[in-house]
């Protein structure tokens, strides 16, 4: 009887192995698969969410920076220049150009006595 009892404890403790084992093997193969899907999901939300960050955190200081320049009075620097660029020296010099080139053709000789001069090239 004692072996009998015996058997039937070694089997018990072997099917409870067999159960704690087949427990482990389902539950790591859950894990890995909830990783998997982790990182899958990770992949394809990480652009979208690091862009709303950046888009978010930007926002945050800017306005960060108008509640600065309130706060104390400060005045914004211009992108533009103070002192707009004079363009009568450039308008000068441009009108003087053109009257040159309106009489650059009455310089030149004309075509008919410049070809009559020269030695034709063979």
């Amino acid at each position: 009887m004692s072996a009998q009892h015996n058997i039937h404890v070694a089997q018990m403790n072997s099917n409870n192995i067999k159960h704690r084992l087949l427990g482990w093997i389902i539950d790591l193969s859950c894990g890995n698969i909830f990783l998997l899907c982790f990182i899958v999901i990770l992949i394809f939300c990480a652009p979208t969410w690091i862009r709303s960050y950046t888009i978010r955190h930007s926002k945050m200081n800017l306005k960060r920076r108008a509640r600065l320049i309130n706060k104390f009075d400060l005045v914004e620097r211009s992108a533009l220049p103070s002192v707009q660029p004079s363009y009568g020296d450039l308008l000068k010099r441009l009108h003087d150009q053109k009257q040159q080139l309106e009489q650059f053709p009455r310089v030149l000789p004309p075509m008919q006595a410049l070809s009559a001069t020269q030695p034709a090239i063979s």
